[in-house]
């Protein structure tokens, strides 16, 4: 995932947001306040429509950004990952085909990019396993991982991602509930957490980030809350509960940590909002209503993502396609 390393001029935000269900990937242009508000969607271009061609798209599930302007699809249907130039949509590079060979693919789920690296990570759902590639040419490097429960195996493989400073990739592992944290170059370090409703506990982690000091912070689908660890894996603290209200969750799909000013940002999937709080859980603000499934709006969203453009990319599972967009604040709520 982009890491901005320096806050943005004029205190803009920048919000990358992708959702899968009807997987759109978003990038919101909001004023950094902790005031509520009304938000317009404005489509600006529209990129991509359903097929296996070159730009085309079939059920898109993720996305990343570089610092370098590039957009990484993740390509679900396809089984494959799509490189495009971030400021045109023209399509720059594809690697990846369906099989459980290396290079390729069985429902890949989800992408974040190691810039000091120049490497991109890949969760194969379906092959239970991760698979790093060059971010130039997609260049196939390695790969890691196997079906079942012991050290460094996968039961779905969902989130990924990386720690900028140390390298570390940590991993969630849907299916045995706990997270995976491995080295660089894939060799498996320790996991953390297990089944149930408890601290530490999980139902069904589904995506997970790390911010400065390498914390790590986890959407926790199933019971309704963040939770963040240290980076060795010792429970800190989690918030939220199911409902409605200001900092409560109703399916979090997604966690995504702003390196530039340390808020957190959580995908409330079944409330189709975007909610912002500080590390430790106090709540800032909130981007709704979402859930209508037309152009400029977004719905069952599952990823969020934070870039340095300035544009929005919302990433159409539906209708295979992504949306430019802007957003600005209407009224004040």
């Amino acid at each position: 995932m982009v890491k901005p390393t320096e806050k943005f001029n004029n205190n803009t935000k920048h919000i990358l947001l992708a959702t899968v269900a009807t997987a759109h990937i978003v990038l919101l242009v909001l004023a950094a306040t902790t005031s509520s508000y009304a938000y317009a969607l404005t489509i600006l271009a529209t990129w991509g429509s359903r097929g296996s061609g070159n730009g085309q798209f079939d059920s898109p599930s993720g996305m990343d950004l570089d610092f370098k302007g590039h957009l990484y699809v993740v390509d679900t249907g396809n089984n494959r990952i799509q490189k495009l130039n971030a400021t045109d949509g023209k399509f720059i590079t594809k690697w990846g085909s369906s099989g459980s060979g290396p290079g390729q693919f069985n429902s890949p789920i989800e992408a974040t990019v190691d810039e000091g690296r120049g490497r991109i990570y890949v969760t194969d759902g379906a092959n239970a396993r991760v698979q790093e590639f060059n971010t130039t040419d997609g260049k196939f490097i390695t790969k890691w991982g196997s079906s079942g429960s012991g050290p460094g195996q996968f039961i779905i493989p969902t989130g990924i991602a990386v720690d900028l400073k140390t390298g570390n990739v940590y991993v969630s592992d849907t299916g045995n509930n706990h997270i995976d944290k491995f080295t660089a170059d894939g060799k498996f370090i320790m996991s953390f957490g297990s089944f149930g409703l408890g601290e530490g506990q999980f139902v069904n982690p589904s995506r997970v980030d790390v911010d400065g000091f390498g914390n790590v912070y986890v959407a926790d689908f199933g019971n309704n809350h963040i939770d963040k660890f240290t980076p060795d894996g010792k429970f800190i603290m989690s918030w939220g509960s199911l409902g409605k209200g200001n900092g409560q969750l109703y399916f979090p799909t997604d966690v995504f940590v702003d390196h530039a000013v340390g808020h957190v940002w959580v995908v409330d999937s079944g409330n189709d909002r975007i909610q912002e709080f500080t590390p430790d859980g106090k709540f800032i603000n909130k981007l709704e209503p979402l859930g209508i499934a037309t152009s400029g709006h977004l719905h069952n969203s599952v990823d969020f993502d934070l870039g340095l453009t300035g544009k929005g990319y919302l990433v159409d599972r539906d209708t295979s396609r992504i949306q430019v967009l802007s957003v600005s604040p209407t009224t004040q709520r």
